[in-house]
């Protein structure tokens, strides 16, 4: 089966036309093309900015060192 490319126009003139399943079928397509887009900027949003960012503070690490520490000396 072939993919049409639909427009907004399409579904403009599907809906003035009363063709409600051109105009389901526009619809559906149009929808399904912008959050696939969306969805596909996201990924690459969130992989940038793990992938981009510096390295992280080893703080929290030597924190939970410290506090195994203590838990030794407690026993």
């Amino acid at each position: 089966m072939t993919e049409i490319e639909y427009r907004l126009a399409d579904l403009i003139n599907f809906s003035s036309s009363q063709k409600p399943i051109e105009f389901g079928d526009a619809f559906k397509s149009i929808i399904t093309d912008r959050i696939s887009s969306a969805i596909e900027a996201q990924k690459a949003n969130i992989a940038k900015s793990i992938f981009n960012d510096g390295p992280e503070d080893d703080e929290d690490d030597e924190d939970f060192f410290d506090d195994e520490d203590d838990f030794e000396s407690e026993e």
